[in-house]
């Protein structure tokens, strides 16, 4: 019978041995009791190094529970889309329990990707731009702090023009000769702008009133932009109350756009952000490496 060495989680008080079924039971067992987001929280901690394309697909469902969740909560989905929707999430959780593999030897103690992208090279850490604002306060500060450990943990260093390195040229060419230099490229969207009352199409048809509204700098777009024209693995970290327009708009991309709240840093350390960075840095790692061949 095949068995996986269980890590402790939120669930578990000590290390234990499971077998693929009793990993698949638990599971269920969650689902049973419509507690969706604690079975897929679990299996993500238990399946860290686990052999397959199983991980894969369960960061991707986890992600879009994390934006189903994330529209819900925020008041914009109808009740019965939303209940089809999380019933569909469901019904793709389980079947991919299903697919556990189970005949395949596990490694237990491996390195799991993580530590893998850690250890590539411990000389020369993976260069990648770090697209953000300064920070105007130690809210924005600290979260900014915790991201960098994050990275560096998969052995990535970030690059900021103005922070890391600087020129005497204008602000363009520059970072675009960054972007031709690094292996990715992450926005980090926070609040630069704080409008009280405004009007978009002041004297048409279409002019609306607008309170409250906030919008990160101008550069988030442009450095997102410019990283896209060059082909670079994009990740978009975006502050849930920062108006979602061009770049920053969930709706109309093809990179990834994670919502975030900078309150709470330390949110960066757990899924489902935890395994979008390291799904992310994968990326870049793979980037690297094929650039350097």
């Amino acid at each position: 019978m095949q068995t996986y060495e269980v890590r402790p989680t939120f669930r578990a008080e000590k290390r234990t041995i499971m077998t693929t079924p009793e990993i698949q039971r638990n599971a269920e067992k969650y689902l049973a009791k419509g507690e969706l987001r604690e079975a897929i929280d679990w299996l993500m901690e238990v399946t860290e190094n686990y052999p397959g394309n199983f991980r894969e697909k369960l960061i991707n469902l986890s992600g879009r529970f994390y934006d189903w969740q994330q529209e819900f909560l925020g008041g914009t989905s109808k009740d019965e889309g939303a209940l089809s929707e999380k019933n569909l999430i469901r019904k793709a959780l389980l079947e991919l329990i299903k697919e556990m593999p189970g005949d395949e030897k596990p490694k237990l103690g491996a390195e799991s990707p993580t530590k893998k992208v850690e250890q590539d090279d411990p000389n020369e850490p993976i260069k990648i731009y770090l697209s953000v604002g300064t920070p105007h306060n130690e809210i924005q500060q600290h979260y900014l702090d915790t991201l960098k450990k994050q990275l560096a943990k998969y052995h990535i260093e970030a690059q900021t023009l103005g922070s890391t390195f600087w020129s005497v040229k204008k602000p363009l060419l520059p970072i675009q000769k960054s972007m031709n230099e690094v292996s990715g490229c992450l926005v980090l969207a926070m609040e630069r702008f704080f409008a009280v009352k405004g009007i978009y199409k002041r004297g048409s048809e279409q002019e609306k009133t607008i309170s409250d509204e906030l919008y990160a700098t101008p550069w988030s777009q442009i450095e997102a932009a410019m990283a896209y024209q060059a082909g670079l693995p994009l990740f978009i970290m975006k502050d849930e109350k920062i108006r979602g327009e061009g770049m920053l708009d969930p709706a109309t991309h093809d990179w990834m756009i994670v919502h975030i709240n900078t309150e709470h840093p330390e949110e960066l350390l757990k899924d489902p952000i935890r395994a979008f960075i390291q799904s992310w840095a994968e990326e870049v790692r793979a980037f690297h490496l094929n650039r350097e061949s």
